[in-house]
């Protein structure tokens, strides 16, 4: 891999029983210091908030962002990445196998067939079609419940259909894209918030029309596959990211047609149309991390879809999980990740480029560098400030459970626990093989 980081080490992946044991015991004393339980609902246990406004200082002078300034659209257009950076790997190296690259095209099948290919990143195309796939046959008339009754009914819905946790919140202008931009074709377009539209269409000139009444955003976590992502950098970890888009395609989509099949509109969304995380937050799926991504109820080891729909639903509220607390002085992603774009330093409310979403008190990652490392790395998506994050542990883990309710309080502390626990370190693809 790239060598733009000295402190990412290859590592084999594995916790040494020595080393478990020290861990564990350390993190039980805390956890008795403490006077903390070592088990219940973190969710339930978690200070809510009305609103996001009252979690995050949002400045007056916020402007709503344009999708075309996105980093990965960049690369389509800036002429400071044309041509992109060329790779730095070898192929057929370890980690960047034939049987490695292969795994990495398959577990996008899903997210990149099917006319999908560019929908969970412009909107209205495949999977992500604002019209009925045909799976949904409409009732004569629509399908009447009280907002609680149907949001238990969506959230219960979803469960059994294998998506990992599910929140439900309101559209907020300030999220909406003042414009869409297509990959593939390179055109773009408006997108319009309108008071008078009964149903969401596409004008002749592509301006992308939501009606207000569709004013309730169904969010969606899909888990990424642990071992996976652990092997990040290299290309496995990057299909890791990819069984995370085709979860998205088919849970979106399937939200989506269930909620036709009630008689109403529904949008599904991937990375288009609005921004995912501050609907997660407002969600009351999980906070903002030092590394710019969701810090979710489940752990940051998720990608986020959402259904925009215009059935009355009950909303949940945001949460504060005590995430900036521990972000503050942990700084494990910002010290392991190989291009250097996650800061060290204090929150801002100015970013390093028009990538980034300004106007807002939090942690920017220098989007530029990051993807700039992609590329280098043979296009294989970097994701080492997920896979060495504290919260992320395999699901199921005692200490996972554990590390959430202790974060806040011992901050860098646990950075060493997780440390000594052998967390963090990078799976060799070889290993990863060998596993079953």
């Amino acid at each position: 891999m790239p060598e733009s980081n000295e402190s990412t080490k290859k590592q084999s992946y594995g916790i040494s029983r020595r080393n478990f044991f020290k861990g564990a015991g350390l993190v039980a004393a805390a956890s008795a210091m403490a006077q903390l339980p070592i088990t219940g609902n973190n969710i339930a246990e978690a200070a809510t908030a009305n609103s996001i406004d009252e979690l995050y200082e949002i400045s007056k002078d916020y402007k709503q962002f344009n999708q075309k300034n996105e980093m990965f659209a960049r690369m389509e257009w800036d002429t400071k990445f044309i041509p992109p950076p060329k790779p730095t790997i070898t192929p057929g190296s370890p980690g960047y196998t034939v049987l490695d690259i292969a795994a990495g095209g398959a577990a996008g099948t899903v997210a990149n067939t099917l006319g999908t290919g560019f929908g969970w990143r412009s909107g209205n195309e495949g999977l992500y079609s604002w019209s009925s796939l045909g799976a949904a046959k409409p009732p004569q008339e629509p399908w009447k419940a009280d907002p609680a009754e149907a949001s238990k009914a969506i959230k219960r819905f979803a469960h059994d259909n294998r998506i990992d946790a599910v929140g439900i919140t309101t559209v907020d202008p300030r999220w909406v894209y003042t414009d869409w931009f297509h990959r593939g074709t390179k055109e773009s377009g408006k997108i319009e918030l309108s008071s008078t539209a009964d149903k969401p269409e596409i004008k002749e000139d592509g301006t992308k029309v939501i009606p207000t009444k569709m004013k309730y955003v169904i969010v969606l976590l899909h888990r990424m596959p642990f071992e996976m992502v652990s092997t990040s950098p290299y290309v496995l970890g990057h299909a890791g990211t990819q069984v995370g888009y085709s979860l998205m395609a088919y849970g979106a989509s399937t939200i989506a047609e269930f909620i036709r099949g009630l008689g109403y509109n529904a949008i599904p969304a991937g990375n288009d149309t609005m921004l995912s995380i501050p609907l997660a937050i407002q969600a009351g799926l999980g906070e903002l991390g030092r590394n710019g991504l969701l810090m979710s109820t489940i752990g940051p080891n998720v990608r986020i879809s959402k259904v925009i729909t215009d059935l009355p639903l009950a909303t949940d509220k945001p949460v504060n999980l005590g995430v900036r607390d521990f972000c503050e002085s942990c700084k494990k992603c910002a010290r392991e990740c190989p291009s250097g774009a996650i800061s060290e330093g204090d929150m801002t409310t100015e970013g390093f480029n028009i990538s980034n979403n300004d106007g807002i008190k939090k942690w920017y990652v220098d989007c530029e560098k990051c993807r700039v490392f992609w590329n280098e790395n043979g296009g294989a998506g970097c994701i080492r400030c997920i896979a060495t994050c504290p919260y992320n542990k395999p699901e199921g883990y005692w200490t996972h459970e554990l590390g959430n309710k202790l974060a806040p309080i011992l901050g860098g502390g646990l950075v060493t626990v997780d440390d000594w626990m052998g967390y963090g370190k990078i799976v060799e693809s070889e290993d990863y093989w060998k596993n079953q």
